[in-house]
């Protein structure tokens, strides 16, 4: 599987600088910045930490161990490479400008998806996905395809997404997590791949 996310932050460079951290607990395999570059982090053939669905804080024991065992059947870390677009994700209307979680004002387009204001994905981020992700789908032969009930959406059945092989959100596999977000353009994607694998 390829497992598409977005960093919920600005830059590149601060987006590496926090997955090479240790005390970050995560990782993933490659960074798509805003003007298209593309940093590898982690080495395909190896498992990195950017799909699991351990316990969140504040839940229960009963949800906790749900989580758990969902995440022990479809193993998506192991199973899976990670592509984090460098993206704030959802925003905040102030007066006429737009704040990101950190309280910052957002640089560049905004989108307004599903009643909430989105950091737009740029062209370039976008196309540098796209010859990514067919890389990708060539050389682990990995379909060009999206799960039964759509790259973004969850989908409760553990055993469908445990056997899965495609292309996926964050958001399909943890219904916690909201990205890429109902704004990345995935006709624009799977189009893009298909083309450069010659199955359009």
């Amino acid at each position: 599987m390829i497992v598409m996310h977005y960093t919920a932050s600005g830059s590149t460079a601060g987006t590496v600088s926090w997955f090479m951290n240790p005390a970050s607990k995560v990782s993933v395999h490659y960074v798509v910045g805003r003007d298209g570059e593309i940093v590898q982090l982690v080495k395909d053939e190896c498992r990195a930490h950017h799909a699991g669905q351990g316990p969140l804080p504040g839940q229960s024991e009963e949800i906790g161990e749900r989580r758990r065992k969902r995440n022990r059947i479809i193993q998506p870390n192991s199973r899976s490479l990670g592509i984090e677009m460098v993206n704030w994700g959802p925003l905040q209307k102030r007066g006429d400008k737009y704040y990101t979680w950190m309280g910052s004002e957002c640089p560049g387009e905004v989108v307004l998806k599903n009643g909430t204001y989105w950091q737009a994905y740029t062209d370039s981020q976008l196309a540098s996905v796209i010859q990514l992700v067919s890389h990708l789908c060539r050389k682990h032969n990995i379909p060009a395809q999206y799960p039964p009930l759509g790259p973004g959406t969850f989908d409760p059945d553990d055993k469908t997404l445990a056997t899965f092989k495609g292309i996926l959100g964050h958001s399909a596999l943890d219904n916690q997590k909201r990205d890429p977000g109902p704004h990345f353009d995935w006709d624009r994607l799977l189009a893009g791949v298909r083309e450069n694998l010659g199955q359009s």
